[in-house]
């Protein structure tokens, strides 16, 4: 079919749709899929033009009306699931009637996205860049717009006014070079109160300002119309409209888009194409042309699905692939370097000013407040050189921060984790519009709910059968974190309503609560482990130290030991929590208690048998529902233990003993009240300034870790915000004295500038007025931070090249270069350019290609560090052994396994060096079970005869582990 012959509407129409559904509408652009897919754009025109659309034509042997049904018929198939980028998985038992999957239970869970990952992983209002051609006089031509300023909510900020991008009144066009920048605002854009434009319209307001501030070159270029919208859209008007729906809508990628859409069009064709001409015609010709109609269509439908297929499990695949370290860095205690590393991070610039910054004052040099060094500042090598050689590192850590989008994290922690953690407290964001959380405007909640369930999932594969999930919500999501939490979770433990301050300014109510949820990994799996939440009822602690203040004022004179304790309880104020002390009215050796416990059998139908009075030798009075003890014994053991006592005779039922000082501590109360201006304003002083909005209270906090898990807990929370998790867990081990660890994610730029230097502020103590320190309380922290690869960095690096010998293949077989391009050519042509295991011979020098400021860099990559992750290595002990170009990490894998890894630059020691030094290293860390080495290692000859480790190219397990596609559980 040629193209003049696509003049044709019904045909024209179809093939501008395959244009937008195989990207090649966009196939210009140079981020992402876009960039990927214009590889390959000429080959996909030249299949539609000279392959697909032509096939209709030859399989219908008849007339053009004939081919115009079936483009139609397409047009319509496809239009209805394919929606501005993305397929929507709404399954339609007739048209507009979209049916929801039944699996046998009487409610069930769905959403509109249930089916598709949520993959907007990258920053918020990245920065874009663009070819443009025909620009006179320039050689290399490229509009960029960027972002000036963003006025957006950050954490759980409930503001709910929209923002749009507005082109910044200032300045808003620069010319520098080839490229040509305007520049944009993030705001609300509501003006006196009136209804807010939209961005399409404010798109068009900027689109005439920057041409009429463009030089002329620039202008003609920009005003034509755009090549892949000529009828819609300028250049400028189209690139325009891709940046602000890049940064504002949501996308997704479908777990299974070829089989949704083959079930898809079969009922398409049954419903809309058959059973309408079987219902009207009898005619048998009308009825053949039918068919073949149906079958053309089926034949051209399955072969478009196979390419959709193929590009979304492509999308999916790379989106799955374990990411890349970027780099590794450290907060270190500044007390625990040796004196030579003390000096040496003193004497560098950068670091002092960011002592001094933490501390808001000079640092003490010794690290004696509990000073903090974050390595941000240095070198890969030097920050990495502050730990070689120190033992013990995986027990001494108290924490693990991934800097990255969250699902990737979690991913990469699961080797490692996977069945570790006993508490997951999450604060995500609530989805109110203007909490940070972007989506789009038809499937808000379908969104959420797809971002929410993947990572509820992958933090679930992490926790300990017996683990416990607490998650912060607000009234917008609240039942449907239910409904998600039952499905992923199962057993809910508790909502528990936080009251945090009242709106005066509320029309109709002042909602100024919050929900924290609570739920089990595995409510028999908790049941079993015998585990009871408690935790201390309040003024206990005080109450101890009066009464033993009591007894030393008043010896054995329990009378005025009384007194004294009840004129202490009753000088509080009637709401004051430790008045409730005042049931444990009477006092004795063992403190206050109170002697008026129930001793009957719970629910009824206790044991019944005879208990003689100690004074009268009668039979005492039996509970209504019998002894809550179930023999004799028992009973006369709690007598002996002071727990039971009787009454003045035989008459009165015993009773049971409860002592103030001997319980194990209270339930928690599913009420809370905490004001949420106080913690802003102790974060507020923390830093001296508002760097973050609404942070979490982290007393809060840490009421619920030390309730939900015990004083060696790992928590993770994978919405670290600005750290308030991890500030609960310092506060806490300063405490009690225990070895909480914290395992953290954020992908926000505020990981560097509020959390990290919070967690380091936290270390030194809780009480900062102005930025500067007042009461030095020090706590350690020593944590590793690691930065990630995104998706979009995964997409950059996709290089399509065909195997050797392919290409003179397909070049003489027409069917088999079609099948190849619509089904195989993405995976085998993308497979050498996603882990270049070649650059593995010198890993200090491996980099791949991330987009910084629009543009695509070079960025180092940390082998090391991205390895340890994908085997789950505990790691014990970084040492360079002395020798340039090597690093050898000790630690145990997951199965307890001792493991030594040995990276080495080959060039510089190849087999014949390498064995002895591994050899030395071996008989250092005996008994050793595996070993890992970079290179060609087959040959060597370094395992006695005695030993039984094995040896492994670190290659090849890395690249298994890199692409491991397996669903958590």
């Amino acid at each position: 079919m040629t193209r003049e012959h696509a003049a044709d509407d019904a045909t024209r129409q179809f093939r501008r749709l395959l244009e937008r559904m195989f990207r090649l509408d966009c196939a210009d652009l140079d981020f992402g899929v876009y960039r990927v897919l214009a590889q390959r754009r000429a080959q996909l025109e030249a299949l539609l033009d000279e392959g697909l659309l032509p096939q209709v034509q030859r399989a219908l042997a008849s007339t053009e009306a004939d081919a115009r049904e079936v483009f139609s018929a397409l047009t319509r198939f496809f239009a209805r699931y394919y929606q501005d980028g993305d397929f929507v998985a709404q399954p339609r038992a007739q048209e507009g009637v979209y049916a929801i999957p039944y699996d046998g239970r009487e409610v069930a869970l769905h959403w509109a996205s249930a089916a598709q990952h949520y993959v907007k992983t990258s920053e918020r209002h990245a920065d874009y860049a663009a070819r443009v051609e025909g620009v006179a006089d320039v050689a290399s031509p490229r509009l960029r717009l960027r972002l000036a300023a963003a006025e957006a909510d950050r954490d759980n900020s409930k503001t709910s006014e929209k923002r749009r991008y507005l082109l910044r009144a200032r300045q808003p066009v620069e010319l520098a070079g080839d490229s040509l920048t305007a520049w944009f605002e993030f705001r609300a854009s509501a003006a006196g109160g009136g209804r807010a434009p939209t961005q399409r319209s404010l798109c068009a307001v900027a689109e005439a300002a920057i041409l009429a501030a463009a030089p002329e070159p620039w202008r003609l270029a920009l005003a034509r119309p755009a090549p892949q919208r000529p009828d819609a859209y300028t250049v400028l008007g189209y690139h325009l409209r891709r940046y602000t729906r890049r940064n504002t809508a949501d996308f997704f990628i479908h777990k299974d888009l070829g089989g949704f859409l083959r079930s898809e069009l079969e009922g398409f064709l049954a419903r809309e194409l058959l059973a309408p001409a079987t219902r009207d015609c009898g005619d048998a010709a009308a009825l053949a042309a039918v068919a073949r109609i149906v079958q053309a269509t089926r034949g051209l439908g399955e072969k478009i699905i196979a390419w959709l297929a193929q590009l979304e499990e492509f999308q999916r695949r790379l989106f799955r692939k374990q990411k890349f370290v970027l780099r590794s860095d450290w907060i270190l205690p500044l007390r625990e370097l040796s004196a030579e590393a003390r000096a040496r991070v003193l004497a560098q610039p950068a670091l002092r000013r960011q002592l001094e910054s933490v501390a808001g004052g000079p640092p003490d040099e010794s690290g004696a407040r509990g000073e903090t060094v974050f390595t941000g500042p240095l070198s890969a090598t030097e920050a990495r050189a502050l730990v070689l050689g120190r033992d013990g590192l995986d027990e001494a850590r108290t924490g693990l921060i991934l800097r990255g989008e969250n699902l990737a994290a979690l991913r990469l922690l699961t080797p490692g984790w996977r069945g570790a953690v006993p508490l997951v407290y999450i604060d995500p964001p609530y989805n109110t519009g203007g909490d940070g959380f972007l989506y789009r405007d038809a499937y808000q909640r379908a969104s959420w709910l797809s971002m929410m369930a993947d990572r509820l999932e992958a933090g679930r594969a992490l926790q300990r059968p017996d683990g416990v999930i607490a998650v912060s919500i607000d009234d917008a999501e609240l039942h449907r974190a239910k409904e998600l939490l039952e499905r992923v979770y199962g057993r809910e433990l508790a909502t528990l309503v936080w009251d945090r301050n009242r709106k005066n300014d509320a029309r109709y109510f002042s909602v100024g609560h919050e929900y924290m949820l609570v739920y089990a990994r595995d409510g028999e799996a908790l049941a079993a482990s015998g585990v009871r939440f408690r935790e201390p009822k309040p003024g206990v602690e005080e109450a101890r130290a009066l009464f033993r203040q009591l007894a030393r004022e008043h010896g054995g004179d329990w009378e005025a030991i009384r007194r004294g304790w009840l004129a202490w309880l009753d000088a509080m104020a009637p709401a004051d929590p430790r008045r409730r002390m005042r049931r444990y009215a009477k006092v004795g050796p063992r403190g206050p208690y109170r002697d008026d416990g129930n001793i009957n059998w719970p629910g009824g139908g206790g044991p019944r048998y005879e208990v003689l009075h100690p004074e009268t030798g009668r039979p005492c009075k039996t509970p209504r529902s019998g002894w809550r003890y179930a023999t004799p014994e028992r009973l006369w053991d709690q007598v002996a233990a002071g727990v039971v006592v009787f009454g003045p005779d035989h008459t009165t039922v015993p009773r049971v003993v409860s002592r103030l000082f001997e319980l194990d501590g209270q339930v928690m109360p599913s009420v809370h009240y905490s004001y949420a201006q106080t913690a802003a304003r102790e974060h507020d002083a923390m830093f001296g300034r508002r760097v973050f909005d609404n942070p979490k209270p982290w007393r809060d906090l840490a009421r619920l870790i030390r309730y939900l898990g015990d004083a060696s807990a790992t928590v993770l929370d994978y919405f670290a915000g600005s750290g308030s998790t991890g500030h609960a867990v310092l506060a806490l081990n300063r405490e009690d004295g225990g070895a909480r660890r914290m395992l953290l994610v954020e992908m926000g730029a505020h990981g560097d500038s509020v959390l990290i230097p919070r967690l380091q502020k936290a270390a030194m103590g809780d009480t900062w007025s102005g930025g500067q320190l007042q009461t030095p309380d020090p706590a350690r922290l020593l944590c590793q931070v690691l930065y990630l690869e995104s998706y979009d960095d995964t997409l950059e690096n996709v290089e399509l090249a065909a195997p050797e010998g392919v290409a003179p293949q397909l070049a003489g077989d027409a069917a088999l270069r079609e099948d190849y391009t619509l089904r195989y050519m993405l995976d085998i042509e993308s497979r050498g350019s996603l882990l270049r295991l070649e650059r593995f011979r010198d890993p200090w020098r491996y980099t791949i290609k991330v987009r910084r400021g629009g543009v695509a860099v070079d960025a180092p990559v940390d082998l090391v560090e991205t390895f340890n992750l994908l085997l789950g290595l505990r790691v014990r002990r970084y040492d360079d052994l002395g020798r340039g170009g090597l690093l050898a990490v000790v630690g145990a894998a997951p199965d307890d396994a001792r493991v030594v890894v040995l990276w080495r630059d080959c060039d510089k020691w190849p087999n014949g060096q390498i064995e002895p030094v591994l050899r030395e290293l071996l008989d250092a860390e005996a008994p050793v079970d595996r070993v890992y080495l970079n290179g060609d290692s087959h040959a060597l000859g370094a395992r006695r005869a005695s030993e039984r480790w094995t040896l492994e190219p670190i290659e090849e397990r890395f690249h298994a582990r890199m692409f491991d596609d397996e669903d958590p559980a």
